[in-house]
């Protein structure tokens, strides 16, 4: 007898999904750092440079720790829907957006 078995998505790749469907909703660019502990910084695509100064930043522990950090207002829009989702998708009790001065 054959038996068919369905991989899961790991949370690093429910969130490399989630990170890029959103992004793309909001009109952000997203640039990923690292391997096994992910960055991801969120930009508004510019004419010239290719990429605005960062407006958010998310990483692989949000999904324990539900924490977003927030660079410009531009980005809480993706934020707040990103920390909805972390809430839903990955049972974090109460997501956090961290309002932070942009980083050096």
């Amino acid at each position: 007898m054959v038996r068919v078995v369905r991989q899961e998505l790991s949370d690093d790749e429910r969130l490399d999904r989630l990170v890029a469907e959103l992004a793309r909703k909001h009109g952000l660019v997203v640039e990923r750092t690292g391997w096994s502990r992910k960055t991801y910084d969120l930009h508004f695509p510019e004419r010239e440079t290719g990429r605005s100064p960062i407006v958010a930043r998310v990483e692989t522990l949000s999904t324990i720790s539900g924490e977003i950090r927030v660079f410009d207002d531009r980005g809480l829009p993706f934020a707040e829907e990103l920390g909805g989702e972390l809430e839903r998708s990955f049972g974090v009790k109460e997501a956090t957006i961290l309002r932070l001065p942009p980083p050096v």
